[in-house]
């Protein structure tokens, strides 16, 4: 695997990695921005709404919103213990 990845991209194992690690990064940030939007528009709209189906949606939303912000931090995590592993 390592000779295929050198042969075709002309990178080392190392610098994949490390390409690897940027791009989770710049993902995460380009997540989280968005993601807080749709949380503080959900909250607001919980405040305005106060009726059974508008519960409903909004805890899908809060829930769903809340499961992608922990992949968020698993990958920041990863991204730090690879870190701190290399050092």
């Amino acid at each position: 695997m390592n000779k295929t990845i050198r042969n075709i991209f002309g990178l080392t194992p190392k610098r994949v990695h490390h390409q690897q690690r940027q791009f989770e990064s710049a993902l995460a940030f380009k997540v989280i921005s968005p993601l807080s939007n749709i949380t503080l528009a959900n909250e607001m709209m919980e405040l305005n709404h106060k009726d059974g189906d508008m519960k409903l949606f909004s805890d899908i939303i809060k829930r769903n919103c809340n499961r992608i912000n922990q992949l968020v931090i698993d990958t920041r995590m990863n991204e730090m213990s690879f870190v701190f592993a290399e050092k």
